[in-house]
């Protein structure tokens, strides 16, 4: 009996270093992706080839390829280092001076990038909710300035609080705070807000209005599967990334176990945990802008801007009057650019933002 608890032993730690290698293949992988994803949606966002990225979500949005951006070309390399070293050095990875100040860096730096993203999904979401549901009000609520300030807030609030271990507060304590305000919070406002949403977005279909503005019944159930799909894509991204590190988070302390092979068990799985939540940063652009037509409309502009040319007629709807007028070099019609959201002179409605 004792020989099979050690083999066993054996097998949990081989099992617990070949975690970490894999991690470290993963963290080079999801860097560079999550830094091209993201860095293909600031660029979008910068050029604006159609001058569609003008309302005040962009800003947030842009706000949102930033923490991801810098979580992939910070967060993400210093965590494939952690990996690398823990599964070269053993043991003596604890004693080593360098790996410390890179697990501390690299937590302060995760307290400002990932806490942003996080918020500024919340804030996205609050903003769809008042579109949906208050579409008349909504110019008058949702302005530029405001969006700004909330981005300077959200960016303010989570640098100051990674600087908590500058000013003394204990590490435990830093990541205790975290765990109960930024992430559980948080998450508890998404879940809650994305259920308001459906339901409003819900209603604002059925109403009488959207009746007699000429929606078809088909348009407003392909509108309605739509946004649908994309509501569950979301949700199930902030719960399946983000609750094994939360479930996991408070086990650690909340909860204590003198056994070895548990505590290597626990190890292993806030491994995996960890290299789950920063898949959520790899997707987020396509998850949130690159699905939208406008964003992938401005990707073949600026990838294909010599050879993409707006043609003179289309069966797809009215070409543009001029893609000078318009500010659009690329192949773009009439019914396109309604998708874009590009307001032409004769069209004076609502802009676009309850598609971001």
């Amino acid at each position: 009996m004792p020989n099979q608890s050690n083999n066993a032993s054996e097998t949990l730690v081989s099992v617990f270093y070949t975690t970490h290698l894999v991690s470290f293949v993963l963290m080079v992988f999801l860097s560079i992706t999550t830094v091209v994803g993201n860095g293909l949606l600031l660029l979008a966002t910068w050029k604006d080839p159609f001058r569609s990225f003008r309302n005040p979500t962009s800003i947030l949005v842009a706000s949102l390829g930033f923490a991801d951006f810098l979580t992939g070309l910070i967060v993400d390399p210093l965590a494939a280092s952690i990996n690398l070293m823990a599964y070269l050095k053993r043991l003596q990875v604890r004693e080593d001076q360098i790996y410390k100040q890179i697990a501390s860096f690299s937590f302060s730096f995760s307290l400002v990038t990932m806490n942003a993203s996080f918020m500024t999904v919340l804030a996205l979401t609050c903003i769809q909710v008042i579109a949906v549901s208050s579409p008349h009000e909504y110019k008058d609520k949702i302005t530029k300035l405001k969006c700004l300030i909330c981005v300077v807030c959200i960016w303010g609030y989570t640098t100051l609080f990674s600087l908590l271990p500058v000013m003394g507060v204990s590490t435990d304590i830093t990541a205790q705070l975290d765990l109960h305000i930024n992430t559980s919070t948080v998450l508890l406002a998404l879940v809650l807000a994305y259920a308001f949403l459906y339901r409003s977005y819900r209603t604002h279909l059925d109403s009488e209005s959207m009746r007699r503005s000429g929606t078809s019944q088909f348009q407003r159930r392909r509108n309605r599967r739509q946004f649908t799909l994309l509501n569950l894509l979301l949700a199930a991204f902030v719960i399946v990334f983000s609750l094994p590190i939360e479930v996991l988070g408070h086990l650690k302390f909340y909860w204590t176990s003198s056994n070895p092979n548990q505590r290597l068990k626990y190890l292993i799985a806030y491994t995996i945990a960890g290299d789950i939540i920063l898949l959520k940063f790899a997707l987020d652009p396509f998850a949130y802008a690159l699905r939208l037509p406008k964003y992938r409309l401005a990707f073949k502009n600026i990838l294909y801007r010599s050879s993409y040319r707006v043609p003179q007629s289309s069966h797809l709807g009215p070409p543009l009057r001029s893609s000078y007028e318009f500010g659009v070099d690329s192949r773009v019609t009439g019914n396109e650019v309604k998708q874009l959201g590009v307001s032409v002179k004769e069209d004076k409605t609502v802009p676009s933002e309850l598609a971001v």
